[in-house]
């Protein structure tokens, strides 16, 4: 199963044949257990020298990977761009699924968004690859002349910042997708045939199953438009406190199935459990299911009660967002924007811009300028631009030669910045002070 549901694949890897295989192969087996570590769990990554069959027709069985791939990566290169099969065939594959990808997705942050990834592994003349999925940020795996090898730091800085931005958006993607909590999570001998019929079901389907992790069932269970309890032979004193923390909420979806090898316990306590939730516990959300009831019909019956809310449905973030506004010209300014984010990725939501324009920050909580190697020009545009942004405001300048800027900028105290100096060295400790009060105000949903 794919990390995000309703794929086979959340990532499918386009390259060109004609490319250095050995470097394209290592490149794969440091992406997969990378991802997994940020994840948790692995993520489906589909490669052709890895995935496909030699008997296959592979005019034919790539783009039906891409069809049924979350994310695209594509490694462009000169032979890249001048390979029929990649230009015209997987990179239009792919994009025809977007707009269906948006459909499903129906969420303001995946308005624009393409779902794909460029990763340039050689200087391509012109920047014709720009063509390919025009307003995605380049990821650079050269140096100008030649492919970045693999063990050298500048690789790893930017393999880290792709990483961080994949996982993102993996984690974005099955966020939005509509949740459904099926307990236990792991199940006993008499539910599990009925459980994992049910999941593969509801995965295949695009429906996020959670729990997905041992901690907080409750707050999953509160995110999730339907949940489901299968109840075993065995007492499990977790699963009572669950189901009666939904009933009290009264019109969210919830099921039970008494399995078979339940009706049948000769355990007092869930005997109990059993006497409690078929006779004490109701609300209008409520559906019980007896042990008559096959798991094939239970399975049907749960899909009908999904229908009338198939589409996508969320949980607005918690998180705070930042606008992250830089040059996205300047390599330096790309990797300490990618330094924040890693740095701070667990606590707060990061809005970026694209190569042609600046992160939307009238929806954001605050707006951090990152200035290093850009000209005073743009920084002077970038405050009067910022002037009217609602939230929080910060700074933060990386080149010593800006100093004397810094110091006018204080002075006046214009627009009240937030403002912190990282000099030859990104100081986390010092974007502290912007971020600390954050952690503490509403969001722009107006959320504690």
């Amino acid at each position: 199963m794919a990390y995000v549901p309703g794929f086979d694949h959340d990532i499918f890897i386009s390259y060109c044949h004609g490319d250095d295989r050995p470097w394209i192969r290592s490149f794969y087996e440091l992406l997969k257990p990378a991802l997994k570590e940020q994840l948790g769990v692995e993520a489906k990554v589909w490669i052709e020298e890895q995935n496909l069959d030699r008997s296959e027709d592979f005019r034919h069985a790539i783009p039906e990977q891409v069809f049924k791939s979350a994310l695209y990566l594509f490694l462009p290169s000169p032979q890249y761009v001048r390979s029929n099969y990649c230009v015209n065939i997987e990179c239009p594959a792919f994009e025809s699924t977007i707009s269906e990808k948006r459909a499903r997705f129906a969420a303001p942050e995946f308005k624009n968004q393409l779902f794909a990834f460029r990763a340039a592994i050689l200087p391509v003349d012109n920047n014709d690859h720009w063509q390919l999925f025009p307003g995605l940020t380049d990821y650079t795996f050269h140096n100008g002349h030649f492919r970045l090898p693999i063990s050298t730091a500048d690789f790893f800085s930017e393999f880290g910042r792709l990483v961080t931005d994949i996982t993102a958006l993996l984690k974005r993607l099955r966020n939005y997708s509509t949740k459904v909590f099926l307990y236990p999570r792991d199940p006993g001998p008499g539910v599990t045939q009925a459980h994992t019929s049910i999941k593969k079901e509801l995965l295949d389907q695009g429906y996020n199953v959670l729990p997905d992790s041992l901690i907080a069932p409750e707050k999953r269970l509160l995110e999730s438009a339907l949940a489901v309890f299968l109840l075993d032979e065995a007492y499990d004193p977790r699963m009572l406190p669950l189901i009666e923390a939904v009933a009290k909420l009264g019109q969210q979806p919830w099921a039970v199935w008494e399995s078979p090898a339940a009706h049948a316990t000769a355990n007092p306590d869930q005997q109990l459990v059993l006497a409690r939730v078929e006779q004490r516990l109701d609300s209008p959300g409520r559906r019980y299911f007896n042990s008559t009831i096959r798991p094939d019909q239970l399975k049907r019956e749960l899909i009908d009660l999904l229908k009338p809310s198939a589409h996508v449905v969320f949980a607005p973030s918690r998180k705070r967002r930042v606008a992250l506004v830089y040059d996205t010209l300047k390599r330096e300014e790309l990797l300490s924007a990618g330094d924040i984010r890693f740095h701070w990725n667990s606590e707060f939501e990061f809005d970026l811009p694209s190569d042609s324009s600046p992160p939307l920050t009238t929806s954001s909580d605050a707006v951090l300028l990152i200035w290093g190697k850009a000209e005073e020009s743009w920084a002077a545009d970038q405050f009067e631009r910022l002037r009217g942004a609602p939230g929080r405001k910060g700074l933060c300048v990386l080149d010593p030669e800006k100093r004397a800027v810094v110091q006018q900028i204080r002075s006046s105290a214009r627009e009240n910045w937030n403002i912190s100096e990282h000099y030859g060295l990104f100081i986390p400790a010092n974007l502290d002070p912007f971020f600390a009060p954050l952690r503490q105000s509403q969001s722009a949903a107006g959320e504690p």
